[in-house]
């Protein structure tokens, strides 16, 4: 258990990180098109369109990275709800009300990468054949 304690700093970190890429850039880029279309942002902004487009070939990737981060939070989720150590003399209180936030947080994270993979299919991948 020591040896895991040691390597969660750096995995917690290196999750945050990949975050960047599978949530908060496809958010952004989204947002930012939308603003575009309504008329609220004259252009896209020139760094959005440079970043969006060298991560243009990285897509796939990010998508299935992003997949399977999900899938491995949605398992830890399920397996943390199996122990609580405050059951086994841990001194700190149940664990639960924070199980809970975790949920809500991974029940969003799940909700933005279902609209980021509809993004991604409809207009990207073109799947309906809308447009053009």
């Amino acid at each position: 258990m020591k040896r895991l304690r040691r390597h969660l700093p750096a995995a917690v970190l290196l999750s945050e990180f990949s975050h960047v890429f599978c949530c908060i850039l496809p958010t952004l880029f989204t947002v930012a098109s939308f603003g575009v279309n309504l008329g609220l942002l004259p252009v896209m902004p020139g760094m959005l369109l440079e970043l969006h487009e060298a991560i243009h070939g990285y897509e796939t990737p990010i998508i299935i990275g992003s997949a399977l981060m999900l899938a491995v939070g949605w398992l830890a989720h399920g397996s943390s709800r199996e122990v609580d150590c405050h059951d086994q003399g841990c001194v700190h209180p149940p664990c639960e009300p924070r199980k809970n936030l975790n949920l809500r947080i991974l029940q969003a994270a799940s909700l933005l990468f279902a609209v980021n993979l509809g993004i991604f299919l409809l207009v990207h991948k073109n799947l309906l054949g809308l447009m053009g």
